[in-house]
């Protein structure tokens, strides 16, 4: 007897990569900070954890890391 099952919606019926796909971009017009070219190629292949520290560090944001990944994941 089965009582519950799990599905994996993400990439098959439903599509989240247009979330993800302008975050950092967002992210940064929303604190007053201008995006730079490339930006979406450039977090791309990072984690959430990279793509914040890489954030603070090029755009000397004054948030800690675990706060920007808050910020990106509430959004």
């Amino acid at each position: 007897m089965c009582n519950g099952a799990i599905f994996d919606l993400d990439g098959v019926v439903l599509d989240s990569m247009s979330i993800w796909n302008d975050l950092g971009a967002r992210y940064l017009r929303r604190l007053g900070v201008a995006p730079e070219p490339g930006l979406n190629e450039i977090l791309f292949s990072m984690s959430m954890e990279q793509g914040a520290a890489w954030l603070k560090n090029r755009f000397t944001l004054e948030y800690s890391e675990e706060k920007i990944v808050m910020d990106l994941k509430a959004r």
